[in-house]
């Protein structure tokens, strides 16, 4: 968590930087900054920006609309298909494949 100001007199923006390697080869960070949810009642994960990764964590349950405190889960979507795949057959889950693509391309 980071806490910023755009302006001397501004009010200040926290910002929340999550980081994930859902796939083991591409990495994911996405950018939410807390704010109060419709209702005012809680603070509330909204993102901004985007991440370059976008397909690595699809299903990947996102933070949007979450209270800022919610733990971080142990265990996300897919990583006991992603576990599967690896101790059957060595290899990586179908669905990682596009994540890797994409990876792959954006560095050449």
């Amino acid at each position: 968590k980071t806490v910023c100001r755009l302006a001397e007199d501004a009010h200040p923006i926290s910002l929340r930087l999550v980081a994930s390697n859902p796939t083991g080869f591409v990495q994911v960070v996405n950018t939410y900054i807390e704010a109060a949810n419709e209702s005012g009642s809680k603070r509330v994960f909204k993102s901004i920006g985007g991440t370059k990764a976008s397909m690595a964590c699809s299903g990947d349950s996102s933070w949007e609309d979450l209270d800022v405190n919610t733990p971080y889960p142990l265990t996300r979507p897919f990583d006991a298909q992603r576990k599967a795949a690896l101790r059957s057959s060595d290899t990586l889950y179908c669905y990682d494949l596009p994540a890797l693509f994409e990876a792959a391309i954006e560095k050449q």
